[in-house]
């Protein structure tokens, strides 16, 4: 059995980028409240943010996707919720 290395706290670095384009996807293609319930955008969107809040190897491509997925969490709170 191998062992893993359990001092590396960070994910991998295109992890972050991977994740952010398929959080930025899911966003981009939930239609209603009712949709983001079912597909449980709430948790996703808090466990990305924390492996934004932990990452520390920053590269233009991380940079973009994580940006994206931030105008496409705004985008779908606003068609969410237009009050705000």
């Amino acid at each position: 059995m191998q062992e893993v290395d359990q001092t590396q706290a960070t994910p991998p670095p295109s992890c972050l980028s991977d994740a952010s384009v398929l959080l930025a996807a899911t966003l981009r293609y939930t239609p209603d409240s009712t949709a983001a319930t079912s597909m449980k955008v709430e948790p996703l969107l808090q466990v990305w943010a924390n492996l934004v809040a932990d990452w520390n190897a920053w590269e233009e491509e991380e940079d973009e996707a994580v940006f994206d997925s931030i105008e496409e969490a705004i985008a779908l709170q606003v068609h969410l919720d237009p009050v705000l």
